[in-house]
This record gives C-alpha cells, structure tokens and sequence, in this order.
C-alpha cells in the first residue's frame, strides 16, 4: 500500500479483533520495518467443490466460478 494511503487505512486493516489485542500501529508498517499492509483487487470468485458432492462433484475436486454481481 502507498505511504501515504496508509494512515487512512491502517485503524480497519489493523484493528485488534479481541480485548487482549492491541492495535498494530501503522509506524511499524514503514520503511525500515519488514511488515507490510497490502490491499488486494478480487478479480473472481470461487468455491471449491469437493468431488464427491452429490450435486455438484465431477469425481475430483473442482472449482466453479461463481457471479457475485
């Protein structure tokens, strides 16, 4: 993610999801530190379908694209 996109999106990506958590804070997410925040772009969805499903299974596992839209 762009330096400076990062303070506006750092409190969502990174917030604690439990009390005990704390916040990961965005400074550690800056050059020199390793961490990095990145923000994916969905191009397609999928579920697997387990071969031996009784509607859907082919024999072998698959994926089937599926239109959220």
């Amino acid at each position: 993610m762009p330096d400076e996109e990062l303070d506006r999106h750092v409190e969502v990506a990174c917030r604690a999801r439990f009390p005990e958590q704390q916040v990961f804070p965005a400074e550690e997410l800056r050059p020199p530190a390793v961490p990095r925040l990145y923000r994916a772009r969905v191009t397609e969805h999928s579920v697997h379908i387990r071969g031996s499903d009784p509607v859907h299974g082919k024999g072998v596992d698959s994926r089937l694209v599926v239109d959220l839209g």
